[in-house]
């Protein structure tokens, strides 16, 4: 590639334009670098566009641009940083079976008068499993059965209880969640899967044999549900 008068397949010859995800072709299939028009192609870089102004309402003015290579060639694409677009959310169901459902909540149901033991009790582990995690609550009194940690253990575990009833519609019960994490919270999404790990042993250790390996996998495959929703929108 940069070799005056060298043919590029029409595949490689690309311009990000219009609305986020499409991409048009700048010139005529057969067309060479070096040659015609000065939209095309240089001979070591693509020529700078206008990128169109970025469709997020809660996106900020950005001019900056990045370029993906690869087999198909090369596509100028708004930045990661702040041109970005909300991310399609995928039902539960694309995810859940009739069976994970069904255990799913049939162990939550176990659940039921203990949430507040169970919330904190998860969280605590988080905190002393993944120090870096205490960083989201500098007000916290994070000692072992503080009011604070076991109030805020509640609101989860309640967060967890909504979207289990809302299986097939997670992403309508998550929405406010969603939006609070993306662009109040910004909790770095790793955080989701370390709560996520540490819930699971709580419960393991509180049912015991009733915890069966089919009831572990379903309630992973249902906490990864979750944390997609709440980070769909981060972009």
């Amino acid at each position: 590639m940069g070799q005056p008068g060298k043919v590029l397949p029409p595949a490689q010859f690309w311009c990000w334009a219009g609305a986020a995800g499409q991409d048009r072709q700048l010139g005529p299939p057969g067309a060479s670098l070096g040659q015609g028009p000065p939209r095309h192609l240089g001979p070591s870089k693509a020529v700078p566009q206008p990128l169109p102004q970025p469709s997020h309402p809660l996106a900020p003015q950005c001019d900056k641009i990045r370029l993906g290579g690869g087999a198909s060639g090369y596509k100028r694409r708004p930045c990661r940083c702040c041109c970005y677009q909300p991310l399609p959310t995928f039902p539960a169901a694309t995810m859940l079976t009739a069976e994970d459902k069904k255990l799913i909540q049939q162990v939550w149901g176990k659940v039921g008068g203990a949430e507040e033991e169970i919330g904190a009790e998860t969280l605590w582990r988080m905190f002393h499993s993944y120090p870096p995690t205490k960083t989201y609550f500098p007000h916290f009194d994070l000692s072992q059965g503080s009011d604070q940690i076991r109030g805020h253990g509640k609101k989860v575990v309640a967060a967890l209880g909504t979207a289990i009833k809302n299986l097939d519609n997670l992403s309508q019960a998550l929405s406010e969640l969603s939006n609070l994490h993306a662009y109040n919270l910004r909790v770095d999404p790793v955080n989701f899967k370390f709560l996520a790990q540490c819930l699971q042993v709580v419960l393991a250790v509180r049912l015991g044999k009733e915890y069966t390996p089919e009831v572990h996998a379903s309630l992973d495959k249902f906490l990864c549900a979750v944390g997609t929703v709440l980070t769909a929108k981060y972009r």
